[in-house]
């Protein structure tokens, strides 16, 4: 019965898991899984991103999505989030598999469990169907794929595959790719050239495809000039370092433990595979604050590599009886505070809302723009124009409308003002029936709509008849 224990333990937390997670699965959209929804519409529609319609993250997202919506249907919110359970439930097993060639079955097991836990808590927002989370499971696949010992890669053509769409779905995952390099060059001096190649091969496919449909430039402004100052003069314009201090009080033993795993290593050189993990963990940080500027959902690359140092702690600390005693009841205080908080979360949206990292999202909006678009319904047909004068694009999927411009939300403004003359003019080609004003209180100071709606009315000579005020919004009719 003793050995089955800690496999009765990870049972109990993967129900408990598949609990939380069905909770989020019935939650809406936020914005960035909105646009994401929106632009796999699109997609299904012939378009093409980048080109008609604009926003800044890797393709392979969008094409997760799309798949997802072309399985089970256009507005299928359930299956959005699902597949991010399905891709975590991945991200177990390969993990799983890791630790266990690494260390055996009982430390692979608490390191599930520690993950299983952490992908719960709410402000890092493993409850969204992210880029991250998608991009953590490819990383997890490839380093399974790694080492078959400290000397070399077990399959360099697939592992590199692996880490190339890892880096199509998120940049960050650059970072894995030179924790790699770095690992083998310190142990073997060798670096199988294969694997350099596929990755670059593969990173660079979509490159290759927009340059043959000569959109190269679009895609470039895209992906890389927009980011760039997108992060620097937009998300965290004063900031060089960002970190959160959220996501380690709401799961705080794997940062802990396993940063004095970290330090551990260096004093005692345990494993040779835990400077693999912590190549990745010290890269991925360093790359976060660099590209991301330490946005909490950024963090989430991170938490495999976290939870695999925090349970070789504890493995390695059962010689040292009241360490491993000191270690164990943090670990168990940890998972419960953990699970107690999510649990609240999930049940309870109003005690996070009120009480509990307000920075983490915009819940009660999330919830009003389902409302909105209910109301809108009766006004807008699947097909419809519509301009959102702000950044709610899950109005645009829950509606199966058409944004009137390729310029869907208006962060692109603020940081390049000539965009207007873009957006006037395809306003003007595609006329909305409606236009629908984000830019309002709590949220946002309303001269932001102000100023960007006398810019498009001066220069499209849209006029409209009839206003309607709701929670967070309002509704425009153009005449």
């Amino acid at each position: 019965m003793k050995n089955h224990r800690k496999y009765i333990c990870l049972g109990i937390f993967l129900v408990i898991f598949l609990f939380i997670r069905h909770q989020y699965q019935l939650s809406l959209l936020e914005t960035d899984e909105g646009s994401y929804a929106y632009i796999a519409q699109e997609i299904l529609h012939g378009k093409l991103p980048y080109v008609d319609f604009f926003d800044h993250k890797p393709i392979m997202v969008y094409l997760i999505y799309t798949l997802t919506l072309l399985i089970f249907g256009l507005t299928n919110t359930y299956a959005i989030k699902l597949t991010s359970t399905i891709a975590i439930i991945i991200t177990v097993f390969f993990l799983y598999k890791i630790v266990q060639k690494q260390s055996g079955k009982y430390l692979a097991i608490a390191t599930s469990t520690l993950y299983l836990v952490s992908t719960c808590t709410p402000y890092i927002q493993y409850s969204t169907a992210n880029t991250e989370v998608y991009m953590t499971m490819f990383i997890v696949i490839a380093l399974y794929f790694t080492l078959i010992d400290e000397l070399r890669i077990k399959n360099p053509i697939l592992c590199g595959l692996l880490i190339g769409i890892a880096t199509l779905t998120k940049t960050t995952a650059l970072a894995n790719f030179i924790a790699i390099i770095v690992y083998l060059v310190i142990k073997s001096r060798k670096v199988p050239f294969v694997f350099i190649l596929t990755v670059l091969i593969t990173i660079t496919i979509p490159s290759i495809y927009y340059f043959i449909n000569g959109h190269l430039a679009e895609y470039i402004f895209a992906n890389f000039t927009y980011n760039s100052e997108y992060t620097d003069k937009l998300l965290f314009p004063n900031r060089i370092i960002n970190f959160p201090l959220e996501i380690i009080l709401e799961n705080p033993f794997i940062w802990i433990v396993g940063i004095i795993s970290t330090f551990r290593y260096f004093n005692k050189q345990t494993n040779h595979y835990q400077l693999l993990n912590i190549l990745n963990l010290i890269f991925s940080l360093l790359l976060i604050q660099f590209i991301g500027r330490g946005s909490p959902h950024y963090y989430i690359q991170t938490i495999p590599f976290l939870c695999i140092l925090a349970g070789d702690l504890i493995y390695r600390t059962k010689s040292q009886n009241s360490l491993y005693i000191i270690t164990k009841s943090f670990f168990i205080s940890s998972l419960i505070f953990s699970v107690v908080l999510t649990l609240l979360v999930t049940t309870k949206p109003k005690f996070m809302l009120q009480n509990i990292y307000l920075s983490y999202g915009r819940g009660e909006w999330y919830a009003q723009s389902y409302q909105l678009a209910k109301k809108l319904k009766s006004y807008i047909k699947p097909g419809d124009y519509v301009y959102n004068l702000g950044r709610e694009s899950q109005l645009l999927f829950y509606l199966q409308a058409r944004s009137s411009s390729k310029y869907y939300y208006d962060r692109v403004y603020w940081l390049y003002p000539e965009t207007i003359n873009r957006i006037c003019q395809d306003l003007l080609t595609n006329k909305p029936k409606v236009i629908i004003n984000t830019l309002t209180p709590p949220y946002f100071d309303p001269t932001m709509g102000s100023i960007l709606w006398e810019k498009i009315s001066k220069c499209t000579n849209i006029n409209v008849q009839n206003k309607m005020n709701m929670d967070f919004a309002e509704i425009w009719f153009v005449k």
